[in-house]
């Protein structure tokens, strides 16, 4: 089964630091990878990239089949004006930029303990405090409870140096990281939306999710390619003959059919799939 495939890159202005917007030149390079075998093509070579906002730039592998490939690459800009002119391409993941950013404080904490000048204090203490922050289902305000009552235990020696509060520092420092992520979730919520005025916009006709129109009545369009019923293809209809008024999108099932909802009248088809030439547009009757 294929998809659409949202990659992602980040510019960032070199001087002020922020998201480099209005850059018209970002091109992208994608390489698929088998994943049984390792087996790596070139499937897109400076692609044209639509601009998200705030720093961030897309492209869209229309029929991605993520369970047998990975996707690899890289967004590119001739612009001076920012940091780096090529910055990886990434699909956004809420889950896993948290589980990121764990990681990354984990590995803080354990430089510091190797930290030359360091001096370990004769207890268990930064062991139990790590144990708890990898496990983060205890909960923030159960480990920093644990934290302070271990502090006023008696016989706790305390050690010669910040470590601890650094801790305390960076567990506050959730909180934080917490409401980023939630920022980002309903930013990333808004992209497909903008996805596809920017595409109806700039390139005219094009499909993005599965909008299946707002119409009254459901009509159903059956592909076929060979005589046989064809799945993964992409569908959209239009109002007009040169494809620039999209009214409904979607993509066939296993037997090939994509159901709308519309009003009567008629209507323009059109339909994409890789390696296959169809006839576009033709017209579609809705009584």
């Amino acid at each position: 089964m294929t998809i659409p495939f949202p990659l992602y890159g980040y510019f960032e202005d070199a001087s002020t630091k922020s998201g480099k917007t209005g850059l018209a030149d970002v091109t992208v390079n994608i390489f698929r990878v088998t994943k049984s075998s390792g087996a790596v093509s070139q499937i897109a070579t400076g692609a044209a990239s639509f601009e998200v906002g705030d720093g961030l730039y897309g492209y869209v592998i229309s029929n991605a089949d993520a369970l047998t490939y990975d996707y690899l690459g890289s967004f590119t800009t001739a612009s001076s004006a920012v940091s780096n002119k090529r910055t990886p391409a990434v699909r956004w993941d809420a889950t896993e930029a948290r589980a990121t950013e764990i990681a990354r404080m984990d590995v803080d904490m354990s430089s510091r303990l190797a930290t030359a000048g360091y001096t370990a204090p004769n207890n268990a203490d930064i062991v139990i405090i790590k144990t708890y922050l990898e496990n983060v289902t205890y909960g923030l305000a159960a480990l920093l409870a644990a934290i302070n009552t271990r502090l006023a235990s008696s016989g706790y020696v305390a050690p010669n140096n910040t470590g601890i509060a650094d801790v305390e520092t960076k567990i506050d420092g959730l909180s934080t990281y917490a409401s980023v992520f939630l920022a980002k979730e309903a930013t990333l919520s808004s992209i497909p939306a903008a996805i596809d005025g920017q595409l109806s916009g700039t390139h005219g006709s094009g499909v993005w999710g599965g909008a299946g129109g707002t119409g009254s009545i459901s009509k159903t369009v059956t592909i076929t390619v060979s005589g046989l019923p064809r799945d993964g293809v992409s569908v959209w209809v239009t109002t007009d003959e040169a494809g620039l008024n999209v009214v409904a999108s979607g993509v066939t099932d296993a037997f090939g059919n994509v159901a709308f909802m519309l009003d009567a009248g008629s209507y323009w088809c059109w339909k994409q799939l890789a390696d296959v030439n169809f006839v576009n547009p033709q017209v579609l009757a809705v009584p």
